[in-house]
């Protein structure tokens, strides 16, 4: 007996899914989205997609793109962190999650916004 492999559908949890995921299906971009998200969320210390907080925050990636573009990237470092970091390194692990996101394609190589 042979099984059919071929999804109809895509399943996945919000916020690790490429946007194109729904029109173009499964793709090694899909998988470098989601791991990037993975990046976000640990160095944000929150989840992908929190209901709870105000529009503009809910959802990581976005917040995080807006926080870069205003000039303010390290505000959305984990709180916990304290003064445990080098600001450096945690500016570009952001930088690193926006760019395999390609969420702010305007990043580039340029590191020093």
């Amino acid at each position: 007996m042979e099984g059919n492999l071929s999804t109809t559908a895509v399943v996945g949890t919000i916020g690790y899914m490429a946007p194109e995921l729904i029109t173009t299906g499964t793709s090694t971009k899909a998988v470098v989205y989601a791991f990037s998200a993975f990046i976000l969320e640990i160095t944000c210390g929150r989840r992908p997609v929190v209901p709870e907080l105000p529009v503009d925050k809910q959802y990581l990636v976005k917040w995080v793109r807006e926080c870069w573009k205003q000039g303010s990237l390290l505000e959305t470092k984990d709180p916990r962190m304290g003064g445990e970091f080098l600001s450096e390194e945690v500016e570009l692990v952001l930088k690193f999650g926006l760019l395999c996101i390609n969420a702010a394609p305007e990043l580039g190589l340029a590191w020093d916004k």
